[in-house]
């Protein structure tokens, strides 16, 4: 898979991704691209979700 180009925000750079290296860029994309489960929290915020191979999760 080539780069990814999926905005995100400061928050999410900053906090999210500092807290959890092992997460690529790239699952996050595949996620938002086609989910096997989409949820949509109270506050508006949708979650994704998908199955990684490579940690067996």
């Amino acid at each position: 898979m080539g780069p990814t180009f999926m905005e995100t925000t400061n928050y999410f750079k900053t906090h999210v991704m500092r807290k959890r290296p092992y997460i690529k860029m790239e699952w996050l994309e595949m996620a938002a691209k086609d989910p096997l489960k989409q949820e949509v929290q109270p506050d508006g915020r949708i979650r994704c979700w998908i199955y990684v191979e490579e940690v067996g999760k």
